[in-house]
This record gives C-alpha cells, sequence and structure tokens, in this order.
C-alpha cells in the first residue's frame, strides 16, 4: 500500500530515497470497512490521513438529524478534519467510508516533525493547504449563484469518477439541492 502514497509523493515533489525511507518507516496502514467511522463529531483528530483506496465523505448532522455533505475523498486524497488536526478542537463533522478503504496515515506530531525535516513535504502540505482553501470557496461561491443545472453540471466535470461511486441523494446533499431535483436534472440529461 505505501507503494501508492510513494508514487502520490513523487508526482508532488522531488524526495530522495533517505527520505521516503524515513516517511516509509514511520507510516501508519488502516483498513476502514464500508459504514465505517474514520472521525465523528466530538472527536479530536490526531492523524494526517492519505487515501490509498476507496472512498470518504465528510458531512455535518443538523438539529433535525439531516446529513449534510461537505466533502468526498478518493484515492490520492487526503481524509478527516484539517481544521480539528491543525487546531486540537474536537471535530464538527463525521467522516466514514462509503466504500473499503486503505489508508496511510501518520500522527500529527510525527508528521509535523517530518515536515521540518523534509522541506518537499513541507512545500508540498502547504500547497494543499492552499488549494484546499480555494476549493473550499469556490464551493461556496459556487452554491450561492450557480444554478441547480449548472451545480449538478460541474460536479460531473471535476468528479467524474464519484458519479458512479456515490449514491444521488449525497450528491445532492453536497451541491445543495434535493435528491429529487437531481433525478430530474439527471434523467433530462439522459434522455
Amino acid at each position: 500500500m505505501f507503494s501508492i502514497y510513494e508514487t502520490y509523493l513523487k508526482s508532488k515533489g522531488n524526495f530522495t530515497p533517505d527520505e521516503i525511507a524515513l516517511i516509509r518507516s514511520l507510516a501508519i496502514t488502516k483498513t476502514l470497512h464500508q459504514h465505517e467511522y474514520f472521525l465523528k463529531e466530538g472527536e479530536q483528530m490526531k492523524f494526517y490521513a492519505f487515501i490509498c483506496k476507496g472512498c470518504l465523505r465528510n458531512y455535518i448532522v443538523d438539529e433535525n438529524g439531516d446529513q449534510h455533505v461537505l466533502k468526498f475523498a478518493m484515492e490520492n486524497w487526503w481524509a478527516g478534519d484539517r481544521d480539528s488536526l491543525i487546531s486540537g478542537i474536537p471535530s464538527v463533522i463525521y467522516t466514514d467510508a462509503l466504500e473499503d478503504c486503505e489508508l496511510i496515515m501518520f500522527a500529527k506530531d510525527t508528521f509535523d516533525k517530518l515536515c521540518q525535516e523534509i522541506p518537499a513535504l513541507a512545500v508540498m502540505i502547504d500547497t494543499l493547504f492552499h488549494r484546499s482553501y480555494v476549493s473550499s470557496f469556490k464551493k461556496i461561491h459556487e452554491a450561492v449563484i450557480l444554478s441547480n443545472q449548472q451545480k449538478y453540471d460541474n460536479f460531473k466535470q471535476k468528479y467524474p469518477a464519484l458519479i458512479d461511486r456515490v449514491p444521488f441523494h449525497m450528491i445532492a446533499s453536497y451541491i445543495g439541492i434535493t435528491t429529487e431535483t437531481l433525478f430530474q436534472l439527471h434523467n433530462d440529461q439522459t434522455n
């Protein structure tokens, strides 16, 4: 499983064989089964987690018990609640496995030390956090200004691999429309 993460690392920066060996020596592997939680609301996220296989989702639950999907994460993405990880506060989200998943994880303190020792890793994480911030801002912007059709079209364009992997009601929740509206939009395009 580490070979998947190693390939990812090499695509993101220049790492020496010794740096890769150090990273490998500190990596923790974890398997999650479908529907198993990686993180629950109220827990503190303590690990950086990279997805080698599978798909997870981040969601919140409102006072009525309704779930609102904030993010999907699949192969070669990072999982969990970065705010909880960085700040040490309890998470306000749930992260669960939509499929069986294989993760490479690092304890926060361990990963922070690795970033101090390996400049390419620090640059990679800084770039990822920046991209994540920009992506979150774009999602909010799109939620406010785009039509339902445009939201669905954007989702299909950005995440084509998720269309067949994620239930429609979760996609609808993520893009901020009802499941019925999403089915109608989908049926209109396939007919």
